[in-house]
């Protein structure tokens, strides 16, 4: 299966600017992952299988940020967004779980 990243999504560019907004940025980013993908319903009334997530950011446990919620690829796992979050936003803390509730 060919690699899967979240590039220039438009879950990069909002936590890009979220992180801009509070420079120097000392807490993480959190990021709930649905362990399982789902199929919804397009506004043109396509099915497509996508995996929901939803992230904050926190500093020392309080949400500095309202939670975000994002269709990701459904290719995109827990670990994937991890790894690749950690390599764009390096010097700051990623965390990934699946907490997430829909």
């Amino acid at each position: 299966m060919k690699d899967v990243t979240v590039d220039a999504s438009p879950l990069v560019r909002r936590i890009r600017e979220a992180l801009s907004a509070r420079t120097p940025f000392d807490g993480k980013v959190r990021i709930s992952v649905a362990d399982e993908p789902r199929w919804e319903t397009t506004n043109s009334g396509d099915q497509v299988l996508v995996r929901w997530a939803c992230w904050t950011l926190e500093r020392n446990g309080v949400e500095l940020t309202e939670p975000v919620f994002e269709v990701l690829c459904k290719d995109i796992t827990r670990q994937s967004l991890a790894d690749d979050l950690s390599s764009r936003f390096p010097g700051v803390e990623i965390e990934v779980d699946n907490a997430i509730e829909l």
